[in-house]
């Protein structure tokens, strides 16, 4: 959940398409679904991030970037 304290400080999930709080996390499919209606109800934490085309995982993302 380090990734997650980091995208939102305030603790609150927020859909990146919306900016609605209405969003669960679905550990099954390791996504966030945002009830608001739209197309895309259905979010990674990387989406709208500049590793939203990376596909490395976030877990391997900063191990990447340090020398």
């Amino acid at each position: 959940m380090f990734m997650t304290e980091l995208r939102w400080p305030d603790g609150v999930g927020k859909c990146p398409h919306c900016g609605s709080t209405r969003v669960v996390w679905l550990d099954k499919a390791r996504v966030w679904k945002c009830y608001e209606k739209h197309s895309r109800s259905r979010f990674s934490l990387k989406t709208g991030t500049i590793f939203e085309d990376s596909p490395l995982g976030l877990d391997k993302l900063p191990q990447s970037g340090s020398w």
